[in-house]
């Protein structure tokens, strides 16, 4: 799997947490087309990188505890 795919990836288990719809991780998983042990390391690297991340069995969803976002841009020094 190629760097995009990773980033891909990334960006989109983002934005369903930030959405509050990932589902469990079986649904996020299978949205993502990946298993769920591929899921579990990629919010580990998540979390390693910052991301306070957690699940809410009750409302069976993903979210940050502290509220942010993933940005893989390129900045430019001023």
């Amino acid at each position: 799997m190629g760097f995009e795919k990773y980033v891909e990836i990334i960006e989109r288990i983002d934005q369903l947490i930030r959405m509050r719809n990932t589902g469990t991780p079986e649904e996020l998983a299978h949205k993502l087309g990946i298993s769920v042990s591929w899921l579990h390391e990629y919010i580990d690297m998540m979390k390693a990188r910052g991301a306070d991340i957690e699940y809410d069995r009750h409302l069976q969803t993903y979210h940050y505890i502290n509220e942010g976002e993933f940005d893989f841009s390129f900045r430019k020094k001023s």
